[in-house]
């Protein structure tokens, strides 16, 4: 007898658990990097959307930089040293092939399993007068042993696929790249 005022339940929460993941899925961000390489033990790494703005001022069609954001970055374990940097890669066209032009110096603080290194700030790339061709950006970060700021145990090169154009200050498109002129 207790059988049949149970069903109904059973399929409300089903349909109830569908409802939260469908809204679950939904609600995800569009993916804002993808893992080019990953080697040793690495931690959990989260990243701002969009990773990186290219800015045109109103004065000129010409990028004029590319900031780019600090990722979050989490120790695997227990406290370590973590670290982070950027690469600028370049091509001249749209079939051309890639080729890193720039590495940032790394920046490093502590890090564990629940807490992320806070010391960690937006780096700004200067692009050539009347730059040329496509720009994007790949973000590493790296794991460093418990005692030390300089072995790595682990590193991840990350390619970044949300770069927001910015024009006089006013936001326009996101893209896998920044063109180096609007025209």
């Amino acid at each position: 007898m207790l059988a049949r005022p149970l069903a109904p339940l059973r399929h409300l929460k089903t349909a109830g658990l569908a409802a939260v993941l469908a809204l679950t899925v939904a609600a995800q961000p569009a993916v804002a990097v993808y893992k080019v390489s990953e080697t040793g033990t690495v931690g959990t790494v989260l990243f701002q959307e969009p990773n990186a703005t290219c800015p045109y001022p109103s004065t000129s069609t010409y990028l004029d930089k590319i900031k780019v954001f600090s990722p979050t970055v989490y120790g695997p374990g227990a406290t370590i040293w973590v670290g982070w940097r950027f690469t600028i890669w370049h091509r001249t066209n749209s079939t051309g092939s890639w080729s890193k032009i720039f590495t940032s110096s790394i920046q490093k603080d502590m890090a564990w399993k629940y807490g992320a290194a806070d010391g960690f700030s937006d780096v700004n790339w200067n692009a050539p007068a009347n730059p040329t061709g496509q720009y994007q950006v790949r973000v590493v970060t790296l794991f460093y042993t418990a005692a030390s700021k300089t072995n790595l145990t682990g590193r991840t090169v990350w390619q970044a696929t949300s770069l927001q154009r910015t024009v006089g200050g006013a936001a326009h498109s996101v893209r896998a790249f920044c063109p180096a002129s609007l025209s």
